[in-house]
């Protein structure tokens, strides 16, 4: 498994704390967990190889968006990843939500939401290019 954390463009300072990239080619003989802690900087998430799904309780899984917003959150989020995968996340600033998008942070807390209901149309096709890019350092570009 790799983790990376690569610095936000100079542009995107104010709004992007940093974004990171978690990845693993190896078979999984059983699922991977994660869990994920409440957490006061919302994330954009790309999940742009394999599926993640999150626990919508302690024994029903189901399948999260292939992108989308992980906003601010009160309490703690499970989810299984049971093959190869892997993800790009843009850590935000708390107070990145009223800027970008001009909503109450509050508004969203504990709130999931798909790419296209952050962005409209826009975010579908951000998400077609991020799933496409060749590395990395073009996903960033193409988010920035």
């Amino acid at each position: 498994m790799v983790f990376k954390i690569f610095h936000a463009p100079v542009v995107l300072r104010e709004y992007v704390r940093f974004f990171w990239v978690l990845e693993s080619n190896e078979p999984v003989a059983f699922p991977f967990i994660h869990r994920a802690t409440a957490e006061c900087c919302p994330e954009l998430i790309f999940y742009y190889k394999g599926e993640v799904k999150v626990f919508a309780s302690e024994l029903h899984l189901q399948k999260t968006f292939s992108s989308g917003l992980y906003a601010q959150s009160r309490n703690f989020r499970k989810f299984a990843i049971e093959k190869a995968f892997g993800m790009l996340g843009v850590y935000l600033y708390p107070q990145a939500i009223p800027l970008l998008f001009d909503i109450p942070a509050n508004k969203l807390s504990d709130y999931n939401l798909d790419i296209t209901s952050v962005f409209g149309k826009e975010g579908s096709v951000l998400e077609d290019r991020v799933m496409c890019a060749a590395t990395h350092q073009l996903r960033i570009e193409l988010i920035a």
